[in-house]
């Protein structure tokens, strides 16, 4: 056994260009597409602030792992609040093996 050159995974925030990977790997965890329209008004063009997004990528810089959410705002009693919603979180199968928990892709 050998120890791994560098690491497997990498996690960064978003970066313009990256919703067309963001949408093939949610058209293959979902087995349904997202029109990039959507994808926009969800993650892009939210009024309370956009791109609260972290990527996960493989040692071969193909997206594995999305971990997303947008700001909802509410009002409680007379303070308004912003708060972050979960959206989308999803992985590419060939990596939902690897960890659980803390460990996994997602974690």
């Amino acid at each position: 056994m050998h120890a791994e050159q560098g690491p497997r995974f990498t996690v960064r925030p978003y970066q313009r260009g990256d919703e067309t990977a963001i949408l093939d790997l949610f058209a293959r965890s979902f087995n349904a597409p997202r029109p990039i329209e959507h994808w926009r008004w969800k993650y892009e063009n939210d009024p309370y602030g956009a791109h609260r997004i972290s990527l996960a990528f493989d040692g071969d810089t193909a997206l594995v792992g999305h971990y997303a959410g947008y700001p909802v705002s509410y009002q409680l009693e007379d303070k308004q609040i912003l708060t972050h919603q979960i959206g989308d979180t999803m992985t590419d199968r060939a990596v939902r093996h690897i960890g659980r928990g803390p460990t996994s892709v997602l974690g």
